[in-house]
């Protein structure tokens, strides 16, 4: 396992317990600064599902 996909992998599962939004920014930075597109993505729609859960519609 790749240093990108151990990123990812413990991105989704604080994702999964408790959002940790910081944690999640400072895992895309990594990903964007890699060039990492899967990672990119997951953390993408992780922050975007996290966002979402907190706006009242």
């Amino acid at each position: 396992m790749n240093k990108e996909e151990k990123i990812l992998k413990n991105s989704e599962i604080k994702t999964d317990t408790s959002p940790n939004l910081s944690k999640m920014y400072k895992d895309l930075s990594k990903a964007i600064n890699s060039n990492n597109i899967q990672s990119i993505w997951e953390l993408s729609k992780s922050i975007t599902r996290v966002h979402f859960k907190h706006i009242e519609i």
